[in-house]
């Protein structure tokens, strides 16, 4: 079985949960070939991977010669969410499972894999969050809008049709329109060449939180997928899922990984005035989480600055006078945006403003 994976170098601790998923879940005597697409891993970390998971074949795909830089990307996303439409020039068999890391396996995927997709390019399951993207993307209504984080893949139909070529050139062209980046390319060229699998194999943070959902589906799916910025190793989670995910996670290497960063442990202790950016229900968890005293929130919608959270202020960074003695929690899925805008005032990254979801 042939599974693809694309990572960097933070998300090395989530990618041995899905790997530890897969090995405690799998058949026996089941063979897997585990593609990792990458930019930024160097050999010892791909070393440690071959130590910790024995029984597995890796192979890597450095990326570093793919042109990825000017696609968009906004939000928690970066570029290796654009390498899955890479895969069928650098992997050479007919079908691949592709996988983010942001997951867990939690029964065998000989089912999903075997799925006859030979008239089709992919097999991926329902998106019920993002349906309302088909009207902006030209998408038929009665076709289904699908999730790509877990793709079973037809790369000799890829190749056939030159899909990796037809979509570069679409997401080039469409830039900041994408407002889920590859997935909305994959959907508004592949909607008629999908075959829509089962919700267990690939059940989404928003269908725990949709009322009209099927709740008997969320009671043993074979994949959990954690969508959003809000990830199952963050304060702010608060996914049924979350304990077994950190289960997966004590049988690594990384089980010491907390859900309070070292970064945001020695900002409280090096800082004096301590401020979370980010109004609410994140920054409100994290807040109660810490059990610290701040001076107060920050916030880029104008319309909570001078409102209480929690019984503190919340400002705006112009009302911030830049001191040194103060460190701010960027408690944000659009960490990268704001980190700009705090540098631009002089704030240093890891030293006066650290990420905590």
């Amino acid at each position: 079985m042939n599974l693809a994976f694309a990572i960097n170098k933070q998300y090395i601790p989530y990618f041995f949960v899905v790997l530890k998923s897969i090995e405690k879940n799998s058949l026996p005597g089941e063979d897997f070939t585990i593609h990792i697409m990458f930019i930024d891993l160097t050999e010892l970390e791909l070393n440690q991977l071959k130590i910790e998971f024995p029984h597995f074949k890796f192979i890597w795909h450095n990326m570093n010669n793919f042109e990825f830089g000017n696609f968009f990307v906004n939000g928690h996303i970066s570029y290796e969410t654009y390498f899955r439409i890479i895969l069928p020039e650098i992997i050479d068999v007919d079908k691949v499972l592709y996988l983010d890391s942001d997951l867990i396996v939690r029964r065998p995927l000989n089912d999903l894999y075997n799925k006859n997709i030979e008239s089709v390019a992919i097999a991926a399951a329902y998106d019920y969050k993002a349906q309302e993207r088909k009207k902006e993307l030209g998408i038929p209504d009665a076709a289904s809008y699908f999730n790509a984080g877990v793709l079973l893949m037809n790369l000799e139909y890829w190749r056939n049709y030159n899909l990796t070529n037809i979509l570069e050139h679409y997401i080039q062209e469409m830039g900041s329109n994408l407002k889920y980046w590859d997935q909305d390319a994959l959907n508004a060229l592949l909607y008629d060449k999908v075959l829509i699998v089962e919700d267990t194999w690939n059940i989404q943070t928003a269908n725990f939180e949709l009322e009209y959902y099927d709740k008997n589906n969320l009671t043993n799916p074979a994949i959990v997928h954690f969508t959003g910025a809000s990830k199952p190793w963050h304060i702010s989670s608060e996914n049924l899922f979350k304990n077994e995910y950190h289960e997966y996670l004590q049988l690594g290497r990384f089980r010491d990984n907390g859900m309070v960063s070292e970064n945001t442990k020695k900002l409280i202790n090096t800082k004096e005035e301590i401020y979370i950016w980010g109004a609410g229900s994140t920054g409100e968890k994290v807040y109660e989480h810490l059990e610290i005293q701040i001076k107060g929130f920050i916030d880029s919608d104008k319309r909570k600055v001078g409102h209480l959270l929690k019984n503190k202020l919340i400002y705006s960074i112009e009302q911030i006078q830049r001191k040194d003695r103060i460190g701010i929690l960027v408690c944000s899925g659009y960490y990268k945006e704001i980190a700009n805008i705090l540098k631009e005032y002089r704030y240093q990254e890891n030293i006066d403003f650290v990420h905590q979801m």
